[in-house]
């Protein structure tokens, strides 16, 4: 298991009795972001004022920028495609994506309309759907002049994308989503305003099935998806 702090990422291999540090060669800015492949958990990707990947277990790191000068120093959202561990997607601003294990990366979105003194767009999680990877949502947290920015939807690996937010709180951030492997209509997200949202239809629309709880994160049992996790200032079943 694998976790960042302001000093670096820190990894446990006893359910997390102790950590270590697994910082060599990573550069001492603050890491937001970190990415696990599924099949070959010793390469991980993470970002702090670029994007950065080991395929050790964390002894070593490589630098991969996307080299266009966009990245910011605090990248706060990444993810893996389940079905290609080379296909990673991180945010920084823009959202950038790789299919050849960082060697290249392309910004696939970025907020458009922005007038000055308008908030700026912060893309705070990313999904890929565990059945079709050409699926993706991303969830923002968004100023009051972008508020239908809300989370996003792309069918065709991120080359368009639409709002997908019908039902959720418009003065809303949504920083976490969590699709049911098991049946990819069913979805959940919430955020920075009271509510666990849920779909049965794609994200086509929301309902609020629990109002009370102000989250930051969801996880679906991989055993039973219908039982489902939430943390916040407290963990909810």
């Amino acid at each position: 298991m694998y976790a960042t702090r302001r000093d670096g990422v820190y990894k446990t291999v006893n359910g997390g009795t102790s950590w270590t540090s697994v910082n060599n060669n990573l550069a001492g800015h603050s890491v937001r972001a970190v990415v696990v492949v599924p099949s070959n958990p010793v390469t991980v990707y993470a970002a702090n004022s670029g994007f950065v990947r080991t395929a050790d277990g964390g002894s070593n790191w490589e630098t991969m920028d996307p080299g266009d000068g966009r990245v910011r120093r605090t990248v706060l959202a990444g993810a893996v495609d389940p079905s290609d561990p080379k296909t990673v997607y991180f945010e920084s601003g823009d959202l950038y994506k790789t299919t050849d294990g960082g060697a290249t990366w392309s910004p696939i979105w970025k907020p458009s309309g922005l007038e000055p003194g308008q908030w700026r767009t912060d893309v705070r999680v990313i999904a890929v759907d565990p059945n079709d990877s050409e699926t993706i949502y991303i969830g923002m947290a968004a100023g009051v002049s972008l508020a239908e920015r809300r989370i996003q939807k792309s069918t065709d690996g991120g080359q368009t994308w639409i709002p997908v937010d019908s039902g959720l709180n418009e003065k809303g951030s949504y920083t976490a989503i969590a699709i049911d492997p098991s049946n990819s209509q069913v979805l959940y997200t919430g955020g920075g305003s009271k509510g666990v949202y849920k779909s049965v239809d794609g994200a086509a629309s929301w309902t609020n099935i629990n109002p009370d709880i102000n989250l930051t994160a969801i996880v679906l049992d991989p055993v039973d998806p219908n039982t489902v996790y939430v943390a916040g200032r407290a963990v909810n079943k």
